[in-house]
């Protein structure tokens, strides 16, 4: 991650060492709040925290019960996120956000469901994907599907603004 950094501070140094103490204590501080939220002081986008270390789900009565294992090092704000779909292959998943918890319980009902974790930062992309049952997806559960069946994965379709200008409110 970047850090912060004052331009001119020797010559700010050569002019009056009270303003270069002054400026070395906000570049300091600065920096601190940084490493503390995890967030890059220079607006540079975070790297995305390495993938967790494993997914075990067990299902009973339609209930699953997640638990996601990581033993990586990170940073504080890691966040961890479930995803659960009706095919292998992921393309119709659902994502819950667990925020920093690393376990859940979700009533699905009856139905085989496969599932997958990853992890983040606020201002990261997601790390790769763990699945359950390994590098071959092993589905959870048992019985034929009930309710309304899946609806398509929504995402943001917007574009994420890269300017720290805030927007001009009429």
């Amino acid at each position: 991650m970047s850090r912060f950094q004052l331009p001119n501070k020797g010559y700010i140094r050569q002019d009056d060492n009270k303003y270069a103490a002054a400026f070395q204590s906000l570049e300091d501080a600065i920096n601190r709040v940084s490493d503390q939220g995890n967030i890059d002081p220079t607006g540079a986008q975070v790297a995305a925290p390495a993938p967790v270390s494993n997914i075990s789900v067990v299902e009973s009565g339609g209930i699953h019960d997640i638990q996601i294992a990581d033993q990586s090092p990170a940073y504080r704000g890691v966040r961890y996120h479930a995803e659960y779909s009706q095919t292998p292959d992921f393309q119709n998943s659902h994502t819950i956000d667990l925020g920093t918890s690393q376990n859940h319980r979700a009533n699905l009902g009856p139905g085989k469901y496969y599932w997958r974790a990853s992890s983040s930062y606020p201002s990261s992309d997601t790390s790769a994907h763990v699945y359950h049952g390994g590098a071959t997806p092993q589905a959870v559960g048992s019985g034929t599907y009930s309710g309304p069946p899946m609806q398509q994965r929504q995402g943001f379709s917007g574009q994420y603004r890269s300017s720290s200008t805030p927007p001009i409110r009429q």
